[in-house]
């Protein structure tokens, strides 16, 4: 089947276009036998679902940056002075 895919700027293409360039019809769509043929040769048409993360793991990935520690340690800094507004403001 020689069907352009996936296809360049496919939202420039009028209807019509759409139409002839996938073979199919407007009003009926693909013959059970086309389906078929087009599941096989391209796969089904579904996105793979991913596993998501744990809200747990996202919180703990927060504290894997380096900016982070640096705002840990400059916190120090203001409460030694005793300057608590500051702490706060960096916290």
């Amino acid at each position: 089947m020689d069907i352009p895919y996936p296809h360049n700027n496919p939202q420039t293409l009028s209807v019509e276009e759409v139409l002839t360039t996938f073979k199919t019809d407007g009003i009926k769509g693909l013959g059970q036998a086309e389906a078929d043929k087009r599941k096989e040769e391209f796969g089904i048409n579904a996105y793979q679902a991913k596993k998501q993360k744990s809200i747990w793991k996202i919180f703990i990935q927060q504290f894997q940056s380096l900016i982070v520690y640096f705002l840990a340690a400059f916190t120090f800094v203001p409460l030694y002075f005793k300057d608590y507004p500051e702490a706060i403001a960096i916290v």
